[in-house]
């Protein structure tokens, strides 16, 4: 991906924090063009990816599973995209399957919150991929799982727990609300 040079189809909205961390200030950093898609539906996606050729498509798995749903979208040249962005719920193993075969590009999966200004782990742009994972923790950031009982015991790999963040990402509180 280059400064200045490429273009992100804006499937969601700024009030999101996906859209608005993930798209708008993604964008503004790096000088590139947002296309916004006022009514995010598959046909009108559809027929603005037409249009404009973007080079990044961020969605939902469900709008991806949507597009995919669609023979017309299936049969598109995708030679300007360079990557496809989820985040918001687990992308399936067979979604991500169905991506590449239509474009080997990588599928860049982000796990956050509102509270982590979007992400705190992501897929790496390049090098291997797992699919059915989140990828890695940001730079400076630091994930842990923990028992959901006390959160001061950190659990092995493979056990289920509570998530914890903690990095420059991490916001430092809700407003008037100490605790």
């Amino acid at each position: 991906m280059q400064d200045g040079r490429e273009s992100v189809l804006a499937v969601f909205p700024f009030f999101h924090s996906f859209g608005w961390t993930g798209v708008q200030h993604l964008s503004i950093l790096a000088g590139w063009t947002d296309i916004l898609v006022p009514h995010p539906e598959p046909q009108a996606i559809i027929e603005i990816m037409r249009k404009h050729t973007p080079t990044l498509l961020p969605a939902i798995p469900t709008v991806f599973k949507s597009l995919l749903a669609r023979e017309e979208f299936r049969r598109m040249k995708l030679s300007s995209l360079k990557g496809f962005l989820s985040g918001a719920a687990p992308l399936p193993p067979s979604v991500i399957n169905e991506l590449k075969a239509l474009k080997d590009n990588p599928v860049i999966n982000i796990y956050g919150l509102a509270e982590t200004c979007l992400m705190g782990t992501a897929t790496p742009w390049s090098g291997p991929e797992k699919p059915g994972t989140v990828g890695l923790p940001l730079p400076g950031a630091d994930v842990r799982i923990v028992d959901a009982e006390t959160g001061t015991r950190v659990l092995p790999a493979g056990e289920a727990g509570e998530i914890c963040f903690k990095g420059p990402q991490v916001m430092k509180g809700y407003y008037k609300k100490p605790e």
